[in-house]
């Protein structure tokens, strides 16, 4: 059986993984719209679709460069999970 501390182990290293993939879009997202919001209130243009529209190509192209590595970080992640719930089966 599972001890109480490796479960909360496994849950304090499954949020953290979750705010280390999270980080990057959602940085970078809070940055572009500081700096649309910033180029916006000095040109005064009041386009409602454009901090959206830059946003959302800014993490898609970050989504896709850092894809394989959140996604080897996700396999990482679950086989040791699966490793350590194996013995559990026997």
């Amino acid at each position: 059986m599972m001890e109480y501390s490796e479960i909360v182990k496994l849950a304090i290293d499954a949020l953290l993984l979750m705010l280390l993939l999270s980080l990057p879009p959602v940085l970078l997202a809070t940055v572009i719209g500081l700096i649309v919001s910033l180029l916006q209130a000095l040109t005064q243009i009041q386009e409602q679709n454009l901090p959206f529209a830059i946003k959302l190509i800014a993490v898609v192209i970050v989504m896709v460069l850092l894809g394989p590595w959140m996604s080897e970080q996700l396999l990482a992640f679950t086989a040791e999970v699966y490793g350590r719930l194996a013995p559990l089966s026997k």
